[in-house]
């Protein structure tokens, strides 16, 4: 019996592509081997800056059952329940005060609430209450890292880069609750399905799956991971393209291998 109970994968290169409008489902072979480690009873989830209806669809092609991290942290959805754990939202002032300053950047904002997805209109009023998250999506490494040392000593707030395309590399910069964070919320996971931090495999590739990962008690870096998140792995899987998360799921689950010694 492995000795892991949790596989918790990042999604955007990690199961499938980065900068996906949807989130499809990711190789056979990858399907394949999430099937096999569930009927082993090793549980499958995901943590993702998504929010849910753009991961709906991989959700259901992995049959996953499990609670799920979703808009970087400030969620948590119980797939097998069908409603949210956890629901974290920035006060309507922080909102409009955040989007003020994206707006100097001149770049498209687009903010998520409860009733979904929004582009921000500077010459439209809209009510900015119960904003989950505000991102600006696709800009240029350069870009994303000025915006994030912009944000990132601002109080009331989480700020985290994540990688959103290739050819040319393109990322984003999401914006939430200071108590949110894929960490945070992997904890509340734990808590939630009585599981030591130990028990976990965590699985990304991107700035914010630094702090998640850290959690973990396998961290796994995919080969297309930046070189922050590869320093902190146990593990360099191969790489998205290369079916990476059925690598790790067949070494150290499938045939137990004990993870390497760092």
């Amino acid at each position: 019996m492995s000795n892991y109970k949790l596989v918790v994968c990042d999604v955007d290169g990690t199961l499938i592509p980065p900068a996906s409008y949807q989130a499809t489902g990711p190789s056979e072979s990858v399907i394949k081997t999430v099937s096999k480690v569930q009927q082993k009873g090793v549980i499958v989830s995901i943590a993702t800056a998504r929010s849910l209806e753009r991961v709906e669809d991989l959700v259901k092609i992995l049959n996953i059952q499990a609670p799920i991290i979703l808009d970087n942290g400030a969620r948590i959805y119980h797939c097998g329940e069908k409603r949210y754990l956890t629901e974290l939202f920035l006060p309507e002032e922080i909102a409009r005060s955040i989007i003020t300053r994206l707006s100097t950047f001149h770049d498209k904002v687009v903010f998520v609430d409860q009733k979904g997805r929004h582009e921000y209109k500077p010459d439209k009023y809209l009510s900015l209450k119960n904003v989950v998250k505000i991102i600006i999506l696709h800009v240029t490494p350069e870009k994303a890292e000025a915006i994030y040392k912009n944000f990132k000593n601002t109080p009331d707030i989480l700020v985290a880069k994540s990688i959103s395309g290739h050819n040319p590399t393109a990322e984003s910069v999401h914006i939430t609750s200071a108590a949110s964070g894929k960490d945070i919320a992997l904890l509340e996971i734990a808590r939630f399905l009585n599981l030591n931090t130990k028990e976990i495999i965590g699985i990304g590739d991107s700035y914010n799956d630094l702090d998640f990962l850290k959690v973990c008690g396998l961290k796994v870096a995919m080969g297309n991971s930046v070189e922050e998140v590869k320093k902190i792995a146990d593990y360099i899987a191969p790489s998205y393209e290369h079916d990476g998360v059925a690598d790790v799921l067949e070494k150290f689950i499938l045939n137990e291998e004990s993870p390497p010694s760092r």
